[in-house]
This record gives C-alpha cells, sequence and structure tokens, in this order.
C-alpha cells in the first residue's frame, strides 16, 4: 500500500529523537520570549516547524490572541494573558488526555499506521467536526463505507473511527502529530506509551 510505504520511508530516511522535550529544552524557547508577552509572546517568536506545511499558522495566532482577549476581563478584576492561556492549555490537556485514555488500546499496529500515512507531515490540520473516518476514507479512495467486506481490515478501521465522538478524534489526531514529530518506525509503540497511548496486540 503506497500510504505505508510514506510512512516507513519518511521514518528510515529521518530518524526521529527517542525522548519528548525536556525541562531543559523548554528554558531554551523560553528566553526569545517577552516576560509580558506569556505563553503568546512564546509562539509568536518561534517560527513555524516548517512555514510551508504549517499554512495556518498566523490563522490558529490571531484566534489564539483573539480567544486570550476576550478572556482577560477590564478593570480592576482584569488578569493577565499568560494566565488566561495557561489555564486554556492545562484544561485543554486534561481534556485530550482523558479522550486519549478512551480510545487508547483500540487500535492495532497497522490500524495505526494507516492513520499516520493519511497525512505526512508533523502538522495536522483538525477543526471541530473534523473526522478521522472520513480522512482514512478519503486517503484510500473510498466512496462508500457498504463498498467494503466485513472482514476487510479497512472496514474494520473505519468501524472503529465512526464510533469515536469529536474530542476523541481530536485526541487522535493530537497523537498521530506526536507520532510523527517524535517516532521512529521502530519504536512508535514505546514512545506513546510516554502518553499512556497503547496499540492494540494483533
Amino acid at each position: 500500500m503506497p500510504h505505508e510505504t510514506c510512512y516507513q520511508s519518511f521514518t528510515k530516511r529521518m530518524p526521529m529523537p527517542q525522548a519528548i522535550k525536556t525541562p531543559t529544552s523548554i528554558k531554551k524557547v523560553n528566553r526569545y520570549s517577552k516576560k509580558s508577552d506569556g505563553l503568546i509572546g512564546i509562539i509568536r517568536n518561534q517560527e513555524p516547524l516548517n512555514e510551508c506545511v504549517d499554512y495556518l499558522h498566523d490563522k490558529r495566532l490571531a484566534k489564539l490572541e483573539h480567544g486570550v482577549h476576550l478572556r482577560t476581563g477590564w478593570g480592576r478584576r482584569s488578569v493577565s494573558k499568560a494566565l488566561v492561556i495557561t489555564q486554556a492549555s492545562t484544561r485543554y490537556f486534561d481534556l485530550i488526555e482523558q479522550a486519549r485514555r478512551n480510545i487508547s488500546d483500540l487500535f492495532t499496529h497497522a490500524e495505526f499506521a494507516t492513520m499516520l500515512s493519511t497525512t505526512c507531515s508533523e502538522i495536522w490540520d483538525w477543526r471541530p467536526g473534523c473526522s478521522m473516518a472520513v480522512v482514512v476514507a478519503d486517503s484510500n479512495g473510498i466512496d462508500l463505507y457498504c463498498e467494503l467486506t466485513d472482514e476487510c481490515d479497512l472496514h474494520i478501521l473505519l468501524k472503529k473511527l465512526l464510533q469515536l465522538d469529536m474530542l476523541e478524534n481530536e485526541a487522535l489526531f493530537d497523537i498521530c502529530e506526536y507520532a510523527w514529530r517524535g517516532a521512529s518506525n521502530l519504536d512508535l509503540e514505546g514512545y506513546l506509551e510516554n502518553f499512556d497511548f497503547f496499540l492494540k496486540a494483533g
């Protein structure tokens, strides 16, 4: 399958680091931003991983700044931008972590490789309502779910994906990005376990 080859060839020509970001590396990023800007300053002053891939960077930043502005408040009761975005980030990670637990041990290594191969990039485009089932179907040229036999591997995968809610879909897109950013083809399962995400045997 060409999509599997895409993922395998990427990992062979570009081995990824074994560990996730350490506090030391995070501090190196922090020194480039203004303290008053908080985390928005970090985002604004850090170049995208790949500008030709991260084509939504400016749009996301504008949305983020607008959302933070609405939540800082006015007058004596206002709070800093850093507090607002720290709260938002913490709540996001809490929600994603719970959703990720819900789908852990649901997919096999082969099924996860099929999903990874739909978007051969470190940056994925997810929006509310975006479904991994649609992405996988489009990537494999499937127009109708009923075209597949019950025993078909794609049928089994799509059946699982169609049962996911919006937050679980976002968590799945999230973990696929992590995989592209930090795992090699040989240590994929071990890398995913750093995020308490496990692949099903079989």
